[in-house]
């Protein structure tokens, strides 16, 4: 049954009961997101301009982050100077990875790439499919992908090893122990505004220092009004940008987990089915 797919929705049941009872707990602090909130997107527009990316990284490098990694996709060019400037940033530090992205044509399963000049900085190859097959929450990961011979790495493996972890790139989908859906960080505008505080010999209302040093920093959506939102475990809208940061803290911290075996999900249907029996009995 298990091989058919008819206890997955029991499989994953079993790990959103387990996660339920431990309760939300915090990721690893070395994980900072950085988030294009409504605010931001505000006052920068959408798309935002690249070069305020390249800004970005620079502040988070400046400050001590040791790589970092873009839920963003970049598949148009938009201002050559910009992104040549982007790639400049990227590729001075050797610490940035640009994602691609598997999408169904048809028949055929098409990968979109960043912009060459993008492609080119990036660190690592890697991808940012989600698995929400079984129920519509995302609470899955494929490890890694091969299209023409070439292994893309999820990009949470992709950035835990370029910022120098041993993480290994492994076959297979990966089920995250999620931790929360919330994260160490802040918004886009507030390390811009804190940095420019500090140019300017003024107050900076984020301590830049402490957040970076030594961290390994994801740069993603998490404005309502753009995307990039599904269900996870503990929230029914939640931004996506936290599926990775949650499967880059496992990766960081051997948490990974994996659906109960065959005869586990089988008696797990089985006292589901007794209880709903014994509580439709009792009425």
């Amino acid at each position: 049954l298990a091989l058919t797919g008819a206890l997955d929705a029991v499989e994953a049941m079993s790990l959103d009961a387990r996660l339920a009872l431990r309760g939300e707990q915090p990721l690893d602090p070395r994980i900072v997101v950085i988030g294009l909130d409504d605010e931001t997107l505000s006052l920068l527009g959408w798309p935002v301009a690249r070069s305020v990316y390249a800004h970005a990284v620079e502040i988070a490098i400046k400050h001590g982050a040791r790589a970092a990694a873009f839920d963003v996709l970049f598949f148009e060019s938009r201002n050559e100077g910009e992104e040549a400037l982007f790639a400049a940033t990227a590729k001075a530090c050797n610490c940035v990875v640009f994602p691609s992205q598997w999408r169904q044509d048809g028949a055929d399963v098409v990968v979109d790439h960043p912009i060459d000049v993008l492609k080119n900085a990036s660190a690592s190859r890697a991808h940012v499919q989600l698995d929400n097959s079984t129920d519509g929450v995302f609470r899955a990961v494929p490890q890694s992908l091969t299209v023409e011979g070439e292994r893309y790495p999820a990009l949470a493996v992709a950035l835990a090893r370029v910022a120098g972890e041993q993480v290994a790139a492994v076959d297979g989908t990966a089920w995250i122990a999620r931790r929360t859906n919330a994260a160490r960080g802040g918004s886009l505008m507030d390390i811009i505004a804190a940095e420019d505080a500090l140019q300017n010999h003024e107050p900076a209302e984020v301590d830049l220092d402490t957040l970076f040093k030594g961290a390994i920093v994801l740069f993603g959506q998490t404005a309502k009004s753009v995307g990039d939102r599904g269900a996870v475990p503990y929230s029914s809208d939640a931004p996506l940008i936290l599926v990775h940061a949650n499967l880059l803290d496992n990766l960081l911290n051997d948490r990974l987990t994996a659906p109960p075996k065959p005869g586990v999900a089988l008696a797990l249907a089985l006292v589901i089915a007794v209880m709903v029996g014994l509580c439709v009995t009792a009425f």
